[in-house]
């Protein structure tokens, strides 16, 4: 299962410096696949989507996400302080690297989350290969309120754009 998202984000490579206007658009979209269900997200069980660069060694440009969009289902409850961030990590999030900003999904639809900018690092001859996760959560227990994250399945392992890729979900409920 791959939770349902598109990331966008602003091509930062030498145009910051010269203050040329960057490159904009989207490294990968699951959105155009059939839902087939979804997961409780709150404070008691966060759910990360895996995604991360295609090794180029003519790629040295770094990419900072700008927005990413989420398709969610209709919460239950009364869920309260839903977040979005990015991480990265080589066995799991590990590293918050920024928060996005965006609406409260509890009546379900695609919502968009933004962020000033958020720096990521392709795989090339310089920089490691580096694992980036979107991780969302909530404030109050599933058991009170959970939101629920659309997710697709049956697609493989990976879904790529533009020499990003998507994997598994990643979740882990806390025993709080």
């Amino acid at each position: 299962m791959k939770m349902r998202l598109l990331i966008s984000v602003t091509l930062a490579a030498e145009l910051f410096a010269s203050g040329l206007c960057p490159a904009q658009g989207t490294i990968m979209s699951n959105l155009g696949l059939t839902p087939t269900g979804s997961l409780g997200v709150g404070s008691d069980s966060w759910i990360a989507q895996q995604f991360f660069s295609e090794y180029n060694a003519n790629n040295t440009s770094a990419y900072v996400v700008t927005s990413v969009q989420l398709l969610m289902d209709p919460g239950s409850g009364n869920p309260g302080g839903f977040t979005v961030s990015i991480y990265s990590g080589s066995s799991g999030p590990q590293k918050d690297l920024g928060a996005l900003s965006g609406p409260d999904p509890s009546a379900g639809g695609l919502f968009t989350y933004t962020s000033s900018g958020i720096t990521l690092l392709p795989y090339n001859n310089i920089n490691p290969p580096t694992d980036y996760f979107i991780v969302v959560t909530g404030a109050t227990p599933v058991g009170q309120g959970a939101y629920a994250w659309s997710a697709e399945s049956g697609h493989g392992d990976t879904v790529g754009n533009n020499n990003w890729f998507m994997t598994m979900f990643i979740t882990r409920r806390s025993t709080a």
